[in-house]
């Protein structure tokens, strides 16, 4: 679930960059540079989620790039 929610953001921040940037006041370029990480990111978690195990190590790297994903949502806002 969480590769396919994030390939769907990263595909939307990237197509739809020009209209979010109006929307959010976030320059475009980043949006789609987000985006395309986004991407990058949910192929990781796709491929990994494959797997019949997950080595310990990538799994804690996936989590821990989760919640510094959440923590830079949080934060947007505040900064915005």
């Amino acid at each position: 679930m969480n590769g396919v929610a994030t390939a769907m953001t990263g595909l939307l921040a990237l197509v739809g960059a020009p209209w979010l940037s109006a929307m959010l006041g976030a320059p475009s370029t980043v949006l789609a540079i987000v985006g395309a990480g986004l991407i990058v990111f949910a192929c990781l978690l796709l491929s990994q989620a494959r797997r019949e195990r997950v080595a310990p190590g990538v799994a804690w790297t996936i989590a821990a790039m989760d919640v510094a994903w959440v923590v830079g949502i949080i934060r947007v806002p505040r900064t915005a």
